[in-house]
């Protein structure tokens, strides 16, 4: 609220200040107003960007689960309510890590990376399988403590999040650092795994019917896309 007041302002600031200098322009036809009216203007949108950037770089949008069981498949859902991918693919379109489907093991164990079991609806974050139906990611936070990454890149993020029995997905408006994403999540959630959002990070959620797409960069290389978590 107090991000979307100070913009609304600034907004403000900017239309008062492009109108005075439009006015005086057009009463002296002075040069100078001209180009200090269109300096003005451009600082105040430079100085938008910048308020937008620092107060919303921790910014993270709440996308609800629908009600239903969450599940893990390689096969791609048809009609589900909402479809994001889990696991990392590689460019062969192919799991990266361990994963276990139909009680059937697959894969290699990837160094660093916990199991995340999907069961009874909820998942459950353990270096071993507690169900049929699971894939490998690294997990951002443990009974609400954040875990700490030596990865330092800034990417947009994402991650499937529970508090009690509540599952929620979290997306960062702006990109960010993995351990700046899991201190975020710590404060949303008590566990938290990351979600792929590489060039297989496509993923949607049905509004009144309607596909939203959750990321538009990730569409050209949805048929890429190697497993997914939904729910139908």
């Amino acid at each position: 609220m107090l991000l979307r007041l100070l913009i609304e302002l600034l907004f403000l600031v900017i239309f008062v200040a492009g109108v005075r200098m439009m006015t005086l322009r057009s009463k002296k036809k002075n040069m100078f107003f001209k180009h200090l009216s269109g300096l003005l203007l451009i600082l105040a949108d430079v100085l938008v960007l910048l308020c937008i950037c620092y107060f919303a770089r921790h910014s993270v949008r709440v996308i609800n689960i629908p009600e239903g069981e969450i599940h893990w498949s390689t096969s791609r859902p048809e009609n589900a309510r909402l479809c994001v991918p889990a696991a990392y693919s590689t460019k062969e379109n192919e799991v990266l890590g361990q994963y276990i489907l139909d009680d059937e093991v697959h894969g290699s164990l990837s160094p660093g990376k916990a199991r995340v079991s999907i069961k009874n609806g909820i998942f459950y974050v353990e270096y071993k399988w507690f169900s049929g139906e699971g894939f490998q990611q690294h997990s951002l936070v443990v009974d609400s403590v954040p875990r700490h990454f030596t990865d330092k890149r800034y990417t947009i993020r994402r991650a499937l999040c529970k508090k009690g029995s509540k599952l929620f997905i979290l997306q960062s408006h702006l990109p960010m650092s993995l351990n700046s994403f899991a201190r975020v999540c710590a404060r949303k959630a008590t566990n938290a795994v990351n979600l792929d959002m590489g060039d297989y990070a496509y993923g949607y959620h049905r509004v009144a019917g309607v596909k939203v797409p959750l990321t538009l960069w990730a569409w050209f290389n949805k048929d890429a896309q190697s497993n997914w978590l939904f729910v139908e």
